[in-house]
């Protein structure tokens, strides 16, 4: 008998007639239960499916699906990674690199990533701290130049500038003395000569004769330079040239018998026409004491620091600025103080951004693979959480998703037996019992919801001899009968919310705009939220609150900090104009103030004190009143006293300057001897002084190079060092230490040197300072 010709002999699905007897299977996806009906087989929760990502059962058959970023290869079951890079550079405006499962885009050296993620805008180096040019700072496209003003020139760092010494150059044009100042120069002349007409470099000698005989009583010689006095035939007598104003000399002159020599102030010494003073260069000399920056003044100098450092109370020594103490850091989250710098640094889940060296991002570890969650992982700002799929939880250590036993748990709401599975559970019957379709209930009458769910998409109503679908709330029956399509509340009055409706399937939820916080859970009505209130909206003077937002302002006196909406510092009146003070102005937190300069009275106008007049100059003699002060002076045959400017006393032989000293006259009594400064020795006349040259001698002391000067000498170092402070050792400049050399990456201090390298997939430009990416594809 074939009993599979007999209602397939009671097999749901397959009946095979054999001798005797028969036998019941399944199609391929079933298993066959109680020997006649077929159960579908979960081949994703048993792990048999194949599927390398993804897994979604059906009824007697699983589909193979892959994450956002893969591709299903041929074979159904495994994931390719795709490279978005190939197509259109990923959309990338510059470098595009393929990671697994998606993409980033990248931007060359000089420029940055925009908001977008995708284009590039040119990175203004010139806007932090002028990119660290001393001078000018120029931005490029995708980079930047530092350039001097007229008189300087760029050292060799690419960043600092150093004067140009004009002089140096065919003595500036000048055909007398050339005089260089910072970024420029003039010319002057000797004492006696005078510039040619309208010129400013050529001189030509003056004759004191032809303007009242050179107030010569008798004969007036013109000479280069200066001029003679001699008397008629039968005349005779010394003219005290000094006295007279003829002497032509630029500083001091002494008087001697029939003519004169001229002496120099400190800081000065005298040049070749004999008449006029050279100033002293201590910082080219190497007889400044500055701790790193010498400039040069007339006489004298005075010391300055390179950035980073600032001046120190002795005017000598500078120390570090700590940038990150006084806030004049650009770091968006961390600052570490260094030598003469700042680094920026990042908080835990963030990555500083390697253009600006300043801003940090969020490091996504849901993307970059270092979450360690065992299913799913949802990135956070600065952090990152994970979750698991229906039917497990989360084990203790916050990463690994344990499978829920729902049997444990009022035993699974089954009737009867609960039979957990991975990640879910299978409700059957007692034993003895089989079951239609893998439920408890009493297997008595098989109806079409107990098969498939008599293909409904939510819920099944057997009838008798039919059935009928119907769908969860949030969802409404299709034409066909059995399918559920979600309705969208959200057509209907915006779903009843107050701002923003977003629709869920089944369902949907309102939310309000930023700036609006929700006063009700579920978010129908939404109320501006006043900033002001928490921290003052992070302003550092005056909040103002705005629907939806805010704004901050700054108190009379005070402005934004640049790039800054939220910090406000005081407003420098005196950087403008001297705040309209005719002499000193002083500012202060929110205003300034106005003073005058001694010897005058007043606050914003000033006006000049006569202190001859009023009778407080302390003058013995003479009193002369001048703009601002007053000098004193002496009767002819009187000196001042050597403790001030306003005593006068008698003179001696030395001070009269009726010796032939060059340099020093010794007092004696009834004579004199003559004496020679520090760097000089006595000739053999007694009188003269010639200057030692400690160089060739040997006695120098210095550790690279010696420059002999008139009767002193001075150091100098090879580059790459410079001088210590005492003005003989050299000592090799660490480069590095100052703005990394100018390096992208790496710096490397050598000895007199420094090197520049870069980072593990980068290489080293043709300029040995930048660093280039290579392109991953």
């Amino acid at each position: 008998i074939n009993e599979c010709l007999n209602e397939n002999g009671g097999c749901e699905q397959r009946c095979t007639n054999q001798i005797s007897s028969f036998e019941c299977s399944c199609n391929d996806g079933y298993a066959l239960e109680n020997k006649k009906f077929c159960s579908n087989v979960n081949e994703c929760n048993e792990g048999i499916s194949g599927c390398s990502q993804l897994c979604t059962d059906e009824n007697g058959y699983y589909n193979c699906s892959c994450f956002d970023g893969y591709l299903l290869d041929k074979d159904n079951h495994n994931c390719t990674d795709i490279n978005e890079c190939s197509d259109d550079n990923g959309g990338c405006e510059e470098i595009c690199v393929n990671i697994d499962g998606s993409y980033e885009c990248s931007c060359p050296v000089g420029f940055r990533l925009d908001n977008n993620d995708v284009n590039c805008t040119d990175f203004d180096e010139c806007s932090f701290y002028k990119g660290g040019c001393s001078h000018t700072c120029t931005n490029n496209i995708g980079s930047y130049t530092c350039s001097c003003p007229s008189g300087f020139n760029l050292t060799t760092d690419g960043h600092n500038c150093s004067d140009v010494n004009e002089c140096d150059d065919d003595n500036g044009g000048c055909s007398d003395t050339c005089i260089n100042t910072a970024g420029s120069y003039h010319c002057d002349c000797y004492n006696g000569y005078e510039f040619v007409g309208s010129e400013s470099k050529n001189c030509t000698d003056i004759n004191e004769c032809l303007v009242d005989n050179g107030d010569c009583q008798h004969i007036c010689t013109n000479t280069n330079g200066s001029f003679e006095c001699s008397c008629n035939t039968g005349y005779t007598g010394d003219l005290d040239e000094c006295d007279y104003g003829v002497s032509n000399c630029n500083q001091t002159c002494f008087n001697t018998d029939g003519s004169y020599y001229c002496g120099c102030d400190s800081g000065y010494s005298l040049s070749n026409d004999s008449y006029s003073c050279i100033d002293h260069n201590e910082c080219t000399m190497g007889t400044d004491t500055c701790d790193q920056v010498c400039i040069n003044d007339p006489g004298s100098f005075h010391c300055s620091c390179i950035t980073g450092y600032a001046l120190a109370a002795n005017e000598i020594s500078c120390k570090n600025n700590d940038e990150c103490q006084t806030d004049t850091d650009n770091c968006e989250q961390g600052c570490t103080d260094t030598e003469g710098s700042y680094t920026c640094y990042c908080y835990s889940g963030y990555q500083l951004n390697t253009t600006t060296n300043a801003t940090c991002y969020d490091i996504d570890e849901c993307m970059d693979g270092t979450s360690d969650c065992s299913q799913m992982c949802n990135n956070t700002i600065g952090s990152y959480n994970c979750s698991c799929n229906i039917g497990y939880q989360l084990d203790s250590d916050g990463a690994t998703c344990i499978d829920i036993n729902e049997c444990n748990l009022n035993n699974g709401e089954c009737n009867e037996r609960c039979e957990n599975t991975e990640g879910g559970y299978i409700c059957l019957c007692p034993s003895g019992y089989y079951s239609l379709n893998n439920s408890d209930t009493n297997c008595t009458d098989i109806d079409e919801c107990n098969s498939f769910n008599g293909g409904c998409d939510h819920y099944c109503n057997n009838t008798i001899g039919s059935y009928d679908c119907s769908c969860k709330t949030g969802y409404t029956l299709s034409f066909n009968g059995h399918n559920c399509s979600d309705i969208n509340e959200c057509n209907d009055n915006n779903g009843g919310c107050n701002q923003t409706c977003t629709n869920t399937m089944g369902s949907h939820y309102c939310s309000c705009k930023i700036g609006y916080y929700n006063l009700t859970v579920t978010a129908e009505n939404c109320s501006d939220i006043n900033e002001c209130e928490d921290n003052n909206g992070g302003c550092s003077q005056t909040c103002i609150n705005t629907p939806g937002s805010f704004n901050c302002e700054c108190y009379d006196g005070y402005d934004f900090i640049n790039g800054s909406t939220t910090d406000c510092t005081d407003i420098n009146e005196c950087l403008t104009n001297n705040g309209g003070c005719q002499h000193v102005c002083t500012n202060k937190k929110g205003s300034y103030y106005c003073t005058c300069n001694p010897g005058y009275n007043g606050s914003i106008f000033c006006l000049d004190i006569d202190e001859c007049e009023l009778d407080t100059d302390n003058c013995t003699q003479q009193c002369t009143n001048t703009d601002g002060s007053y000098y004193c002076s002496c009767y002819t045959g009187y000196i001042f006293d050597s403790s001030n400017n306003h005593t006068c006393i008698d003179d001696d032989e030395c001070s009269h300057s009726i010796v032939l000293c060059d340099q020093i006259c010794n007092n004696t009594v009834g004579s004199f001897k003559c004496g020679c400064n520090t760097g000089y020795t006595l000739s053999d006349n007694g009188i003269t002084c010639k200057g030692i040259d400690e160089c060739d001698l040997g006695i120098s002391g210095c550790n690279h190079t010696c420059i002999d000067t008139e009767g002193s000498y001075y150091c100098e170092c090879e580059s790459g060092y410079y001088l210590d402070n005492d003005n003989y050792t050299c000592i090799d400049i660490n480069e590095c230490s100052s703005f990394n050399g100018g390096c992208d990456h790496y710096c490397s201090n050598t000895i007199g040197s420094y090197d520049c390298s870069c980072k593990t997939g980068y290489t080293l430009s043709f300029n040995e300072h930048n660093c280039s990416g290579l392109l991953i594809l």
